[in-house]
């Protein structure tokens, strides 16, 4: 990017300001008196000079405080402020509509351009950034403020059919007034990406505003990544869907996600009549205390993530704590692989879902919902402390492999159970394994305790259930059963305990 010199001799014959504007960082614009309680509106003078530059320029407004309006971006030319942008009132009050979702007043504006870099710093009243049609627009070390004060605001940033956006090192904070009802949302989102792809935000902090973190709606190709998402009044990161169905390739990693008063990640497709295929990777991000406002629970509040009518996901080495809601929020869902997240919370599945593989999970909990429908779920290496399989889930393959399991694992489900590694120990007086209902089941080579209650049972509409090889410590050595059909035992070891 080219310094504009050039604009040394445009200065000087205006006699507006002394030679520091445009030149190197040394060089400073005379100090002007505010005319009004605001200061003197320099937009026009601002404004002027981004016209006058040429394809590669980069704009150097100068330090001080500058009060402005809107500034109108061109394609190849740069602008860094090395003063602080104030943008002025307008004698009439904007707010956030779903009809009016920008206000047509930002403080920067691109329609239709592309290859621009901006580095700034502003308090803005609208949008510090709108850009519609726009390619290439990088934004970097730059810091935008709200009005923590407006009940309805607009987006700090808002890109709408846009490719290829850019936004590292920056902090985005106070658009929209904090939240104050726990049933209640309202707007405010911190960025706002609409129909867009191929988006980057990184190391950035994007906190306290009035609804959303980062809101992604019909867009592909996002990456998000080393970004401290924190305090705003939604989720922290959310992606909705559009009629187009063009949603995919998201990467969500390494982000700090703490005190959203709604889900850490909300991915959320509420069509039912298909899932989408949004390969998704969510990896090694850290959240805490989501899904609360001054101390009360919302609706939502996943502590890793929320997922619906969605395929191809993978929810790898995240942690999270104290959120209000499951940790992992499955409905509708298919293709979708957790592996090596830790959680305070559970899992918890709903509705109708395809195949679904944990492993290496240490979580509170795999809770299944009443009817809850499934082709295969598939447990391995976890450590859980309570499942939970309620009356009349419907799961074609259910298969728990070298898991360590504690509390009552109630199986009352059609379909085939797989039961084999597994340490499981239950101070319960229902005891360790129920077989309520099954079509098939096989439990072999597992290490099952139970201290209140025969450590096995298996009720009479379990059908061609095979126990073999297991080490069963209970206060009754046996196992009980009702005269199951189909029933085998064979070459497991019993020990008797008080």
């Amino acid at each position: 990017m080219n310094k504009i010199y050039r604009f040394v001799i445009v200065v000087f014959i205006l006699g507006s300001f002394s030679w520091g504007f445009g030149c190197s960082s040394s060089q400073t614009a005379s100090e002007k008196s505010d005319s009004t309680f605001f200061g003197e509106d320099e937009s026009k003078l601002f404004q002027g000079w981004i016209d006058s530059a040429q394809v590669g320029d980069t704009v150097y407004l100068p330090k001080g405080t500058h009060y402005v309006r809107t500034l109108r971006l061109r394609t190849g030319v740069s602008i860094v402020s090395e003063g602080l942008l104030k943008q002025l009132p307008h004698t009439e009050e904007l707010a956030y509509s779903i009809e009016k979702q920008s206000s047509g007043r930002p403080l920067f504006r691109g329609d239709r351009v592309r290859d621009i870099y901006l580095q700034f710093e502003a308090e803005t009243r609208q949008e510090a950034i709108y850009c519609h049609n726009s390619q290439a627009i990088t934004i970097k070390q730059s810091k935008m403020y709200g009005d923590s004060t407006k009940l309805r605001s607009f987006a700090g940033m808002l890109f709408y059919g846009c490719d290829s956006i850019t936004i590292e090192n920056s902090e985005i904070a106070y658009y929209g007034m904090a939240r104050k009802d726990a049933k209640k949302y309202q707007p405010g989102t911190g960025l706002r990406f609409l129909a867009s792809r191929a988006i980057r935000v990184t190391g950035s902090h994007i906190h306290h505003n009035g609804e959303n973190g980062i809101f992604f709606h019909e867009c592909a190709q996002a990456y998000v990544e080393g970004n401290n998402i924190s305090y705003n009044g939604m989720s922290g990161v959310q992606v909705a869907f559009g009629r187009n169905k063009i949603e995919n390739d998201y990467t969500i990693n390494h982000n700090r996600l703490e005190h959203n008063a709604a889900d850490a990640i909300d991915i959320n497709q509420p069509d039912k009549s298909f899932r989408t295929s949004i390969d998704a990777r969510i990896q090694d991000n850290v959240a805490d205390d989501n899904g609360l406002v001054k101390g009360e629970s919302t609706v939502d509040g996943s502590g890793i993530a929320t997922l619906v009518g969605v395929s191809s996901v993978h929810i790898k080495g995240n942690k999270s704590t104290r959120s209000n809601r499951p940790a992992i929020y499955l409905q509708h869902c298919d293709s979708i692989y957790a592996h090596g997240n830790e959680a305070d919370q559970v899992m918890e599945m709903v509705g109708e879902n395809g195949t679904v593989t944990l492993d290496k999970n240490k979580l509170a909990g795999v809770r299944l919902l009443q009817n809850v429908q499934t082709k295969k779920l598939v447990l391995t290496n976890n450590d859980i402390r309570t499942l939970s399989f309620p009356n009349g889930i419907q799961v074609d393959s259910l298969l728990l492999y070298n898991n360590t399991l504690k509390g009552v694992v109630n199986v009352n489900m059609k379909g085939v159970f797989l039961f084999r590694g597994n340490t499981l120990y239950s101070p319960s007086a229902a005891g360790a394994l129920l077989l309520t209902k099954v079509d098939g089941a096989a439990i072999k080579g597992n290490q099952i305790e139970s201290t209140k209650a025969p450590a096995i049972s298996v009720e009479a509409s379990a059908r061609n259930v095979l126990i073999e090889d297991n080490d069963i410590k209970s206060v009754k050595a046996d196992v009980y059963s009702k005269n199951a059909e189909g029933l085998v035992l064979r070459a497991n070891r019993f020990q008797l305990i008080k």
